[in-house]
């Protein structure tokens, strides 16, 4: 038997992010993707903040000295760097979340298209360049 068909069924419904201005970034998220303030921090160390949205979870920190894509090397993309370059979530009306995004403003990463495996999809970048990708459920 595989090891795998003894895993719990698991929900990819937390993620985390570390961005230049906290505060920016929240009214980002909260304007464009509707995301909602739980709870917000700091110490010594970094700024803390935790949205939610139904579905999701979003920790969005801004941690003292990092350093961004762009000090590292100017255009450098969240896709050229290893670790997590984009955040994902499913919508019931791809059409509609993408005409709501574009009429907003948001910075459309690539228009819908469809996938290899035939689904549609759509990407924009938050003010970080963060890229997040929207699929139909």
């Amino acid at each position: 038997m595989n090891k795998l068909n003894q895993l719990p069924t698991t929900n990819g419904a937390f993620s985390a992010i570390s961005v230049y201005d906290i505060d920016k970034a929240i009214a980002w998220y909260k304007q464009y993707l509707g995301f909602q303030l739980e709870s917000q921090g700091a110490n010594e160390h970094r700024k803390g903040a935790l949205l939610t949205r139904p579905g999701a979870i979003l920790e969005i920190c801004e941690f003292v000295g990092a350093t961004s894509r762009e000090a590292i090397q100017p255009g450098l993309e969240s896709h050229q760097l290893f670790g997590i370059f984009k955040l994902g979530f499913t919508t019931d009306n791809l059409d509609d979340t993408f005409t709501f995004l574009e009429a907003e403003g948001a910075n459309i990463f690539f228009p819908i298209v469809e996938a290899s495996d035939g689904n549609r999809t759509f990407g924009i970048k938050d003010i970080e360049g963060n890229i997040i990708q929207f699929f139909d459920q």
